[in-house]
């Protein structure tokens, strides 16, 4: 069977074979068993809406199943099997990472959201089975792209990456990178629509980055020839001879789609030949449409190519054995790998990372240029403010403990919170000590676990009687870094969980509001 998933903009109006099922934009299709080497094709035709922008790309995925890979697994494979998904939120996108293999991460694995074509932000995942990480990332405008690595010994050629154009407005930038579909089962087709390439030209994918259009070590290339009669007769025959580079591995040609059927040979020089019959092109002066035909292949590069090595493909279009018409060819240069990491830095306000001052919290890729490859360390430095105070009004019943204390009358306490960076933090606690007749009858029970906590904190209370209760979260700097709306609580047991993951390590301070009262607790992260 092959699932074939269309782009959003586009609409399914026929095919040559039918359709056996559909769900969503997914159509599915019974080819039938196909012996070893055997190929075959079939034509799905769409439909474009009107309203989307000139430069939108367009992405038509296809999946062959059984898509199980027979090797047996790696060894050093851990089990894990990533896949990620992207939507659009407001003014963000967000990213979604799965772990949707049965074992868990060994090691944690670097991913990393490119804006556009620059290098925006690094994150650390580590997953178990069946977990799943969402990331949000500000769109400002951009195409933004999201590559996670497998885990090592991982089987088949996957490369995890998500590219998300139409929550911005630029373009032209998704097809700059490569899809995920090295491995044999799945092919995925990205194209900006707008005017038709140029007659009898060769086009390739990822187009690669900037003028040189460079692209990765070991990085599979996919090559669209447009071929077009430009003639004043019918064209019958088109033959292509398609010189590769010796950085392409000529064993790995793979075919592709095509707009009529062709036959392929390699002669010794590696020259591949696609030989056209019964084109029936006709002139372009006559039919522009008819008169344009294409056909798509896909290479390897050699393992490990030296980086600004250049790949030239170079292809030569003749009609009715006639004389070349034209010599299209398409370079790109190797480009010199790339290591990440990623450090946390703290600072007091006015504080010196780099030579410069820092005021308030930052990001940002250093890029340090290493004989083998460039070296990004993505720094997130955490800027707080000098001799910061928080006020913190609260309550607790007489004889309870209060940081250590024990109070009888309504006091104030001051504490000075050190924050491992030369800052320190004030905070002010106004303490009303409730007698017995004062005490608040709301509340049977209130707890914080763990403490110290992890990637989500637990909060447990037992209310005598329905109220409503909003809860916020400060951190030492007096930042509010989470709120939770004000809700009605039923009488009994009751339970709320915030995730903390994205929180740096230190001291927080949960405060509650209720209509009976405010109540503040003190708990850790790390």
């Amino acid at each position: 069977e092959l699932a074939v998933t269309l782009d959003s903009a586009l609409s399914f109006v026929a095919s040559q074979i039918p359709v056996t099922s559909q769900t969503g934009l997914t159509y599915l299709f019974a080819v039938g068993d196909l012996g070893v080497g055997e190929c075959g094709s079939f034509f799905i035709e769409t439909f474009l809406d009107c309203a989307v922008g000139i430069g939108r790309t367009h992405t038509v995925t296809a999946t062959a199943t059984p898509d199980d890979i027979c090797l047996t697994p790696d060894p050093q494979w851990d089990g894990a099997s990533i896949a990620v998904q992207a939507v659009c939120e407001a003014d963000s996108v967000r990213f979604t990472i799965e772990n949707e293999g049965l074992g868990g991460m060994d090691e944690p694995l670097l991913s990393i959201i490119v804006e556009d074509q620059i290098l925006g932000r690094a994150i650390e995942i580590q997953l178990g089975p069946g977990e799943i990480k969402d990331i949000t990332h500000p769109i400002n405008g951009k195409t933004l792209r999201l590559e996670v690595p497998q885990s090592p010994g991982h089987p088949g050629r996957s490369r995890p990456s998500v590219s998300i154009e139409e929550c911005g407005n630029s373009t032209g930038f998704v097809t700059i990178f490569p899809q995920d579909d090295a491995d044999p089962f799945r092919s995925i087709h990205a194209l900006e629509n707008g005017l038709a390439p140029s007659a009898n030209t060769v086009l390739a994918f990822p187009k690669g980055i900037d003028s040189q259009h460079f692209i990765k070590q070991n990085t599979d290339i996919e090559y669209l020839v447009v071929f077009q009669n430009t003639g004043e007769d019918t064209a019958s025959t088109v033959v292509i001879l398609d010189t590769l580079s010796h950085w392409l591995d000529g064993t790995t040609v793979r075919q592709g789609a095509s707009s009529h059927p062709y036959s392929l040979a390699v002669n010794n020089a590696g020259v591949l030949e696609f030989s056209i019959e019964n084109a029936a092109l006709p002139p372009a002066s006559q039919n522009d449409t008819a008169s344009i035909g294409y056909l798509k292949f896909r290479v390897s590069q050699v393992p490990d190519a030296p980086w600004d090595s250049l790949i030239v493909n170079r292809s030569c279009i003749s009609f009715d054995y006639g004389q070349p018409v034209t010599k299209p060819q398409y370079v790109h240069t190797i480009q010199k790998p790339k290591v990440f990491s990623i450090s946390d830095v703290s600072l007091c306000t006015g504080g010196l990372y780099g030579g410069v001052a820092w005021e308030s919290d930052t990001t940002f890729f250093e890029n340090t240029p290493l004989p083998w490859a460039d070296s990004f360390n993505y720094v997130q430095l955490d800027v707080g403010e000098f001799g910061a105070t928080v006020v913190i009004d609260t309550f607790v019943n007489l004889g309870d403990p209060m940081n250590g204390w024990l109070l009888e009358n309504d006091t104030t306490i001051v504490e000075n919170i050190d924050l491992g960076a030369g800052c320190d933090s004030i905070v002010v606690w106004n303490v009303e000590v409730l007698t017995g007749v004062d005490e608040p009858s709301f509340l049977k029970h209130l707890s914080l676990a763990p403490n110290p906590v992890g990637d989500h904190l637990r909060l447990a209370f037992q209310l005598s009687h329905s109220l409503e209760m909003e809860a916020m979260v400060y951190d030492a700097f007096g930042k509010q870094v989470a709120t939770l709306p004000k809700t009605s609580y039923a009488a009994g047991l009751n339970q709320i969980q915030i995730v903390t993951s994205d929180w740096p390590n230190g001291i927080y301070w949960l405060r509650l509001n209720t209509t009976a009262g405010v109540l503040s607790r003190r708990f850790a992260k790390q």
